[in-house]
């Protein structure tokens, strides 16, 4: 069973994916599932369980050096960044795939920001459901950054409110020094136009 992080928000592993692609009543709970796998391709999903099919409908297909997805010297123009597809039983799921391994040397930033995007596009219309493999690193990692930015968590309140859910949930070093940096910049960000705002008031004030 997928763990309940907040209304509407779900994580878990590659058995509840499958659960809520295939099973009629859970399709339907699901409007959105972000699969951070090894692979994109569904195949990578039901080569886990012999005979499964799963519909899908691809829907987009973005790849590094095209709009929006810049080429980096980590990702080379070409690659492939994440597919969007219409999936499951009646293609009632949106489903957005990400190739990434679990290591620590892969770079989660350059895909953080679509998978941030695409669970608060989810939220909107259904319950989401973010998985990788086994629902212990990966997908934890996203749900970690998701937390630290939509209640203002530190990394480490984040990761305890995660763990409070499913102890087992556990990010690995890169990815958690890579949340954490984000969240770092973004409070250096927040932090620059405060003083600015600062700066602007005062010498308003001073010519009045």
């Amino acid at each position: 069973m997928p763990h309940l992080v907040r209304e509407q928000l779900y994580f878990g592993d590659i058995k509840d994916a499958i659960a809520a692609l295939t099973d009629s009543t859970t399709s339907a709970t699901f409007t959105h599932v972000l699969s951070v796998v090894s692979s994109a391709s569904i195949s990578f999903i039901t080569d886990c369980r012999p005979g499964l099919a799963i519909p899908t409908e691809e829907v987009r297909r973005v790849v590094a050096g095209e709009e929006g997805a810049p080429p980096t010297a980590e990702v080379p123009h070409g690659t492939l960044m994440r597919v969007v597809e219409r999936a499951g039983d009646g293609l009632r799921v949106t489903r957005m795939a990400v190739p990434l391994r679990d290591t620590e040397e892969e770079n989660l930033l350059d895909h953080l920001e679509a998978c941030l995007g695409f669970v608060d596009e989810g939220w909107k219309v259904g319950n989401v459901l973010v998985h990788c493999f086994a629902g212990v690193s990966r997908s934890a990692s996203i749900v970690v950054a998701y937390l630290m930015r939509s209640e203002q968590k530190s990394l480490e309140e984040a990761l305890e409110a995660l763990k409070e859910i499913n102890e087992l949930a556990c990010p690995n070093d890169g990815f958690l020094d890579q949340v954490r940096f984000v969240h770092d910049l973004l409070a250096q960000n927040e932090l620059l136009e405060c003083l600015l705002l600062t700066s602007t008031f005062r010498r308003a004030a001073e010519i009045v």
